[in-house]
């Protein structure tokens, strides 16, 4: 798969402004030139013409800089022939799109970097749909065997078709939660940190415990690990979720005072189980 970067630039050549030079041998005749305060470049590939700009303006200042701005537009020259060639690395042409994507108007730069994941996305292998990650889950040997109840309680954080059967933990089940609120996901792997942190969000708002809210995000941190490979996941999107904090205050037996008091203002049966005094 060769992406070809350089027609992210100025395209634009006059005719006499290309290589004439034949190119019988299926070698590649290229060069840089001067033109409108940039650097353009110009080679022939096998029979074909490539005129494009280098991005590099022209430096005019001194001999020396002017030198220099030429350097870099022969090197970028060079880039342009290795890619065309198909002998230029992945990882140098990820490297390139990041910065052309880092160059844009800021107003495009994070729809660019979407579209840009969505469609490296598509092409994953090991793809797992969401409808199919509960019995994934459920008979992976790499999870633990957590008895009959659990599960149940399990199959409620994760949503079950049937929701008004099994009461409130259902209605907010995480699956059925992102079937009315994501319907444009299918895979396991489209689900973003970002949908994980709006529906901790949601969940949160809900007005369930703390201790019921952190049992939800567990078991959702737990299930993604144990479906990473299964499901293609480049890493876990539940990992950065925080549990809420449970401020449950402990209890403490009352003082013989604090019971003396409660059971002085008691009425009926309850007087007649007041302390008593110790004999010694």
């Amino acid at each position: 798969m060769h992406f070809v970067l350089f027609l992210l630039h100025d395209t634009s050549c006059d005719a006499k402004e290309r290589v004439q030079s034949s190119n019988r041998e299926g070698k590649t005749v290229a060069q840089v030139f001067e033109r409108k305060g940039k650097w353009y470049a110009r080679f022939m590939h096998k029979g074909k013409d490539y005129c494009r700009s280098t991005g590099i303006v022209v430096a005019t200042r001194s001999k020396k800089a002017a030198n220099e701005s030429k350097d870099k537009a022969e090197a970028q020259l060079a880039r342009m022939l290795a890619e065309i060639r198909g002998r230029e690395s992945v990882d140098a042409l990820f490297s390139r799109l990041t910065q052309a994507v880092d160059h844009l108007p800021e107003i495009e730069r994070e729809p660019k970097r979407i579209m840009l994941s969505e469609q490296l996305r598509r092409g994953i292998a090991d793809r797992l749909p969401v409808a199919d990650a509960w019995e994934a889950w459920l008979h992976s040997p790499r999870k633990r065997m957590p008895r009959a109840v659990t599960i149940d309680g399990y199959h409620a954080y994760w949503g079950r078709d049937e929701i008004k059967k099994h009461g409130r933990q259902s209605q907010h089940g995480f699956k059925n939660w992102l079937a009315t609120q994501h319907q444009e996901v299918t895979f396991l792997h489209e689900i973003s940190p970002a949908i994980a942190e709006e529906y901790a969000t949601h969940l949160w708002r809900s007005g369930i415990s703390p201790r019921t809210y952190n049992g939800f995000i567990k078991f959702l941190r737990g299930m993604f690990k144990v479906l990473q490979t299964r499901g293609g996941l480049v890493n876990n999107v539940w990992e950065d979720i925080p549990s809420q904090e449970n401020n449950t205050e402990g209890r403490r037996n009352l003082t013989p005072e604090e019971l003396t008091k409660v059971c002085s203002k008691a009425e009926g049966d309850l007087r007649l189980v007041g302390p008593r005094k110790t004999v010694p």
